[in-house]
């Protein structure tokens, strides 16, 4: 008989442990921040709409993994917040995530690649599912580019996508040109005869003597020519080495 008393009181807890399968096959309330509060609570359990609702609750599960609440644990919780509570089931938490969109990618694109105007096309990205934030890209010479989406206070989670044909130049832009020899740089501005993606070289013909050269796209609407680098970008077209700051 003590035998089976033992078994018995182990026993008595299981009615809670049995309510978490079922949370888990329900559906999941969306968290937004990087805390459960009182709030998601109550969108599970009317019954905790009676507690301040930013009173934190529990930490916001990592994106993709579930936190559950089982009955045991939500009246426990009530308790704690002082409300009256009739027991009900338990909840289910997780963290909102959202599907990448071609949309959102060219966005951000055209955010990282300010001009790139409709010039590009996205070809392939991440099919994982992401937290609800900020998505950055960091533009590439190649057509794969890398980032990430910013979420909660300082969480980032990575993400990729292949951009074809995403111009930092388009040809007849007026561009900003930093022509460079030894210590020396000068400012000018000329017109790109050619469209380029970062690290590209380009033509550029000056818009004050109408001389052609060859430039390496830095950044949206800016080039580059180093005569120091000994790469060329300095060159005239049709013609010997050229000064990047002479007549």
């Amino acid at each position: 008989m003590s035998n089976c008393t033992g078994w018995l009181r182990y026993m008595a807890p299981l009615p809670l442990l049995v309510i978490t399968p079922t949370a888990m096959r329900a559906a999941c309330v969306a968290v937004d921040g990087d805390n459960i509060t009182a709030a998601d609570v109550a969108r599970a359990d009317a019954q905790f709409a009676a507690a301040r609702q930013d009173e934190i609750v529990a930490p916001a599960p990592a994106p993709g993994a579930r936190r559950i609440l089982a009955a045991g644990q939500m009246a426990v919780l009530a308790a704690k917040l002082g409300i009256p509570y009739e027991r009900g089931p338990g909840a289910c938490f997780e963290r909102r995530t959202e599907q990448l969109t071609r949309e959102m990618l060219a966005e951000a694109v055209r955010a990282a690649l300010p001009g790139a105007g409709d010039s590009f096309q996205i070809v392939d990205f991440s099919r994982t599912r992401v937290p609800v934030g900020k998505l950055e890209l960091t533009p590439s010479r190649g057509e794969l580019w890398r980032g990430f989406v910013r979420y909660g206070k300082n969480h980032t989670v990575p993400v990729w996508v292949r951009v074809r044909g995403a111009l930092a130049v388009e040809r007849g832009e007026l561009v900003d040109v930093t022509a460079m020899s030894g210590y020396a740089r000068v400012f000018v501005q000329a017109r790109a005869e050619t469209g380029g993606r970062l690290g590209d070289v380009i033509t550029v013909k000056r818009e004050d003597n109408q001389r052609r050269l060859r430039a390496r796209v830095t950044a949206t609407g800016r080039v580059e020519i180093d005569a120091n680098d000994g790469s060329g970008g300095g060159d005239a077209v049709g013609g010997g080495a050229g000064n990047p700051g002479g007549a």
